[in-house]
């Protein structure tokens, strides 16, 4: 990444024998899940944490991790 530069990353680990999905937001626009059951939108924003390249040598925390959990 370039000086003046930086990336936004939402990065999401799916678990199917727990039925989670856990997910980590460094600048990224929110997490929207749909479901088809009762035809809604959820946004999943209320964690985050700054895009990657802004602050050299940052360190970012799993505190600001989301986990949810999900239907088959």
């Amino acid at each position: 990444i370039f000086s003046d530069n930086y990336m936004t990353l939402l990065m999401a680990l799916i678990d199917t024998d727990k039925n989670t999905i856990s997910f980590y937001n460094a600048g990224h626009p929110p997490l929207l899940v749909f479901s088809p059951q009762n035809r809604q939108i959820e946004i999943y924003d209320e964690k985050g944490d700054i895009p990657i390249g802004w602050i050299e040598d940052y360190s970012y925390q799993q505190v600001n991790e989301i986990s949810i959990p999900f239907e088959k």
